[in-house]
């Protein structure tokens, strides 16, 4: 596994339901793919859309800091004096058992929030996307109008007003001093491509639209 931080987000109402951080693979034939396919599997007619929309709207909850701290407990693990240092083997006991916390999920928490019977805890990490140094590639499916929408990280030029972010990181630069923004080389992340939901691309499709859009003046054609 490739550490390639990334974003799956999932937005509703002008609203982000999700937006589950992961570690690994956030390359484009890695949880990109997977975001592509959960959208020709899962969002492939109105019932299923709606299914997905009922689902965001009632089985996912923002776990309080208490009862976070709880499910540590049942390892062992006291989050208020580990300095944020769990031993592997723990981590992956945890991950098993609340795969929704999990970094590892990554784009798999689609899947996981269709099909769960429960409330699922989710950690809401939309602010990672206004930093583009970290988050390398980002996924968003636009319920309101229809979209998967794929962004990449290491930005450093300005996002316009038409940027789905560029609101977020003003309100984000109120609260920092002038040396911290001078200092701060890196903007948000900003969009590559997107795509209908309605009229998605093959796998080759997909990859190769991105591909071409992304590549650097050097590896252009001439």
């Amino acid at each position: 596994k490739m550490g390639t931080r990334n974003l799956t987000i999932v937005v509703h109402n002008g609203v982000y339901k999700i937006a589950q951080y992961g570690q690994w693979d956030g390359y484009p034939d890695g949880q990109g793919l997977t975001v592509l396919n959960f959208c020709k599997e899962f969002l492939n007619s109105p019932e299923n859309i709606e299914k997905f929309v009922n689902q965001i709207n009632t089985k996912i909850y923002d776990p309080s800091q208490e009862e976070i701290k709880n499910m540590w407990k049942k390892f062992g693990v006291d989050i208020d004096t580990c300095d944020g240092y769990v031993g592997f083997d723990v981590a992956k006991k945890f991950s098993e058992q609340y795969p929704s916390l999990s970094r590892d999920t990554a784009a798999e928490i689609l899947k996981l929030v269709m099909i769960s019977k429960d409330p699922l805890p989710l950690n809401n990490s939309i602010e990672f996307a206004l930093d583009s140094l970290f988050c390398e590639w980002a996924y968003v499916i636009d319920l309101d109008n229809m979209y998967l929408e794929v962004y990449k990280g290491f930005n450093k030029n300005s996002l316009n007003e038409s940027d789905r972010f560029f609101k977020m990181e003003i309100e984000s630069r109120e609260n920092m001093s002038a040396e911290k923004i001078m200092k701060n080389e890196y903007n948000a992340i900003k969009i590559v491509t997107k795509f209908s939901l309605y009229f998605l691309p093959t796998k080759e499709e997909f990859l190769n639209r991105i591909n071409e859009l992304t590549k650097e003046p050097d590896e252009q054609d001439n």
